[in-house]
């Protein structure tokens, strides 16, 4: 008697959302750090749902597996190298950009990263964090590391899909970073990819020794 009704609004509306949510049509506001803004801008790029992002292919490659010691850095090379923020400041350059710069150790040497135009960053690199960082290395007045893509180090965590391995780098926009793309690709790979039908026969799999449909996308994206 007191189950009924809920039972009725669950099969008109919540069978269906349940059902949507586990397919390769689940709308990308389903995913997590998507919201209606985030999703104009993804519409925009063609990406609507699940499948859409599976299919939204990286256009290369950067091998972040190997992480460099500051002292043997090569100048001119993009490379990743782990270390600790020693000193993190912020401040207005003579041209009215924000500049928020760190300067990070890892007991071989130092390097100052420096980002333009992102202010929040002091919210988030702070003193005594444990970062990998990756960007092309220069030397002005000392070593820098411009606008490098940084991963916070939080002790035991999951492995990285941003660092120390071979990163998919996406088609990027203004408004849609590469971090950002690489991990609704995580997401949809990690969950949809179950979903991707065979299109060749088995028997032309075996004998040209091709993997299948799901391994494939994940390797795609991820290898």
């Amino acid at each position: 008697f007191f189950v009924t009704p809920f039972l009725r609004g669950y099969t008109n509306t919540g069978k269906i959302e349940m059902q949507e949510k586990n397919s390769l049509s689940t709308p990308v506001r389903y995913f997590k750090g998507v919201g209606p803004k985030r999703s104009d801008d993804l519409s925009w790029v063609g990406i609507k749902t699940a499948e859409d992002i599976i299919y939204y292919l990286p256009a290369r490659y950067e091998d972040r597996s190997k992480i460099t010691k500051i002292r043997d850095l090569k100048m001119g090379e993009a490379q990743a190298i782990e270390g600790e923020i020693m000193t993190a400041t912020s401040r207005r350059t003579k041209s009215g950009l924000s500049m928020f710069q760190a300067a990070v150790t890892d007991r071989t040497g130092t390097i100052h990263a420096v980002w333009f135009n992102q202010p929040y960053l002091k919210d988030y690199l702070i003193k005594s964090a444990k970062v990998v960082l990756y960007g092309k290395v220069d030397r002005y007045d000392r070593v820098q590391i411009m606008s490098p893509e940084y991963e916070i180090l939080k002790g035991d965590e999951a492995e990285s899909i941003h660092m120390r391995r071979i990163v998919p780098v996406y088609p990027a926009t203004s408004s849609l970073s590469v971090k950002y793309l690489r991990s609704l690709a995580f997401q949809a790979v990690t969950r949809y990819c179950k979903f991707l039908m065979e299109r060749l026969p088995t028997y032309i799999i075996a004998r040209e020794h091709l993997v299948d449909v799901r391994f494939a996308f994940k390797n795609i994206h991820f290898p």
